[in-house]
């Protein structure tokens, strides 16, 4: 793999990598519980290769694979399996993402993080199961106009992940530095402060959180498990 980004467990605990390289094929890449690499699930066709740059990756509870697509042509592809393979089943968002970072299916819908940066906002957007937009929640601010040690901007896109036993959302916001719990409709049901600069979240069976930490954390290049007992 050139530029690693996404990965997600499938339903038969092997695992999937998006991999996005600035120049190249973007593809999706099958490896076993042990980290062996068994094949390519998916390539995009050579025409889109300038378009879409893959980043984070999900599956939901039938096994499709959904990845967020950046670039100049946003939008979420949704991989179903045919065979040994994935094929493209659906496509959405191109008209109302600005820059998905994550999709999540649950109950008919699709959540997706996204990201305006012309109006400096993250927010939550809606999308039923044929694609179409319904709503967005979960609004705050994208960046505070702050750079890295490199000179890049440093932005703030909500992270989110699926909490089963409760059917809810975990929102993490970078700014207030906060994880907020959001029932499918939006409302927030709770909140706590916790770890700066996540790059990721995901929540085990055991309800911890693990989050990744960027170079902004100050527990930068780490991995945290965090106990979590909202309800």
């Amino acid at each position: 793999m050139e530029s690693p980004d996404g990965v997600a467990f499938l339903p038969d605990n092997s695992i999937v990598v998006s991999d996005g390289p600035l120049d190249g094929p973007q593809s999706l890449q099958l490896f076993d519980i042990s980290g062996k690499y068994i094949r390519c699930l998916a390539e995009v066709d050579e025409e889109d290769d300038e378009d879409i740059s893959f980043s984070s990756v999900t599956v939901d509870p039938t096994g499709r694979i959904l990845v967020a697509c950046s670039g100049l042509r946003p939008c979420i592809q949704v991989y179903v399996k045919d065979g040994d393979e994935y094929d493209i089943e659906m496509e959405f968002g191109e008209d109302d993402l600005e820059s998905p970072e994550k999709a999540i299916y649950y109950d008919g819908q699709f959540f997706v993080s996204d990201c305006n940066s012309k109006n400096n906002l993250t927010m939550i957007k809606v999308f039923d199961s044929d694609g179409a937009f319904v709503s967005s929640f979960d609004e705050d601010k994208f960046s505070l106009g702050q750079r890295d040690n490199m000179g890049i901007d440093i932005a703030y896109p909500i992270r989110m992940t699926f909490d089963p036993s409760n059917n809810s959302l975990l929102a993490y916001h970078g700014i207030p530095r906060e994880l907020r719990v959001l029932d499918t409709d939006g409302k927030q049901v709770f909140s706590m402060k916790t770890v700066s600069g996540a790059r990721d979240i995901a929540l085990s069976s055991d309800r911890k959180i693990i989050a990744t930490c960027g170079e902004d954390s100050i527990l930068s290049r780490s991995v945290q498990l965090l106990n979590f007992n909202g309800n």
